[in-house]
Parts: C-alpha cells; structure tokens; sequence
C-alpha cells in the first residue's frame, strides 16, 4: 500500500509539473515579449547568411542558413542586459515605431550583404531598417560598426563565422 501511495504521489507530482511547464510556455505565447531579429543576407561572394533573435528576457535563437561555421538553430542565454544593451547600440538607426526605413547611400558599393533589423515590440508591431551594407554614409559606416558587433555581444560568433563547403556556391 505505501508503495502505491508513493507512485500515486509521484505520478500527480509529475502531473502538475508538466501543467506548470505547459502553463508558463502558454503564458509566454499569449503575452509575447519584445524582440528584435538580425537577418543578415547573401553578398557576391561567400559572406555568413544567418539570422539571429534577442527576447527581452536574453534568449538568443540562431539560425544558420549558408556559409555560417554552423547551419541550423541553437539557443544560447544571455542576460535582459545583453538585450538592452543591444536595443541601445542600434538606437539611433530605429525608423519611427511601425514604419520600414531604407538607408540612405552618399555612395553605393555593390556585391555586399543584405542585413534587415526587425523590432517588433509586444503587440507584435515591427519597426524594420532594410540595409545594403555597400550603401555608404557617415552613418551607416557606424551602422555598420554596430552590426558587426552583433554576434560576439549575442554569443553566436562562432556560429557565424564564414565557412565555405564543398559544393556551395556563392551568394
């Protein structure tokens, strides 16, 4: 009889854990968080195509899509300070909440990557910046620069990092 009592006990133990993860992943997708994504595109040549997501709470998802060191996704935790601290490096560029802004170019080199910023706030409201990093200004140089901080802050460069394989072309 005891150990009934003890399978009974861990078995609605185990019950309301699963409920309580199922609970929190629920609550989590009726009240989504913050974010902000970095898709970073094909070039002439063999440049890294991945993108990588931030949440407000520090959850870094990656996906590797050509030319990256990894293809495919992986998590990796940060800190929410890891996320404000990103929010803040490419404060200057955000386009007005809920619009799409292009770069502007003072010069236009061609062959270079695509990278498209993406915040989209709780409501699910995105705010996106299209950028051609061949398309060149005093700001975009520093756009650039914060960008190409990204993947060491998000603890993704190693994931990111340009890797060639047999058989797969450019772009």
């Amino acid at each position: 009889m005891k150990i009934y009592a003890l399978q009974l006990n861990l078995l609605t133990g185990f019950l309301v854990a699963g409920l309580s993860v199922a609970n929190v992943a629920s609550a989590k997708e009726q009240n989504p968080q913050p974010t902000l994504s970095v898709s970073f595109g094909p070039c002439f040549g063999f440049c890294p195509v991945y993108d990588v997501k931030i949440e407000a709470d520090g959850t870094v998802l990656f996906h590797g899509e050509r030319h990256t060191a990894v293809l495919g996704d992986r998590r990796v935790r940060k800190t929410p300070s890891t996320y404000r601290r990103v929010l803040r490096s490419l404060a200057s560029f955000r386009p007005a909440n809920g619009t799409t802004a292009n770069t502007q170019c003072v010069n236009q080199a061609t062959d270079h990557a695509q990278v498209k910023i993406i915040w989209k706030d709780a409501n699910g409201r995105e705010t996106v910046l299209p950028h051609d990093r061949g398309c060149l200004s005093p700001t975009n140089t520093r756009l650039n620069a914060a960008v190409d901080q990204l993947p060491e802050l998000l603890g993704v460069a190693e994931y990111a990092k340009q890797t060639q394989r047999p058989g797969v072309s450019r772009g």
